[in-house]
């Protein structure tokens, strides 16, 4: 019985994190693109988006220590939106310290797209994690 609170604690742990995440880095992402201007504090709400998904994923990681589930595939799903995110990241501080205006154009566009492919795992790692334990 003790084995399914602790589950149930990782597994509530991890959703509100990863909520927490998906917050922080949609707003760092949407007020960019609707103000059109890339700031240091736009770049900071979805750094802080990351470090929160690499704590869900660490978090994720732990929980296979209480359970018989193998965590692998959601673990391997967490790694690829850490690195998505990271490489979204390091492009919007490259796009702040080159300031040129194409630059910054082809980052406003192109940005919402690597969000929508980052819900993608988003949704799919809720998922298997409410779905894989009971």
């Amino acid at each position: 019985m003790d084995q399914y609170i602790v589950e149930a604690n990782y597994i509530i742990a991890v959703v509100c994190v990863i909520t927490a995440a998906l917050l922080l880095y949609s707003v760092g992402v949407w007020v960019e693109h609707v103000k059109g201007r890339l700031k240091f504090w736009h770049v900071a709400l979805m750094l802080s988006g990351l470090v929160l998904d690499a704590i869900a994923t660490g978090l994720m990681k732990s929980m296979s220590r209480f359970t018989e589930m193998n965590n692998e595939l959601l673990t391997l799903i967490g790694i690829v939106t850490i690195l998505l995110m990271m490489i979204h990241s390091m492009w919007a501080i490259w796009v702040l310290t080159v300031k040129t205006p194409k630059a910054r154009m082809y980052y406003n566009r192109l940005s919402i797209f690597v969000w929508c492919i980052w819900l993608i795992p988003y949704f799919f790692e809720i998922y298997l994690s409410l779905s894989l334990h009971p």
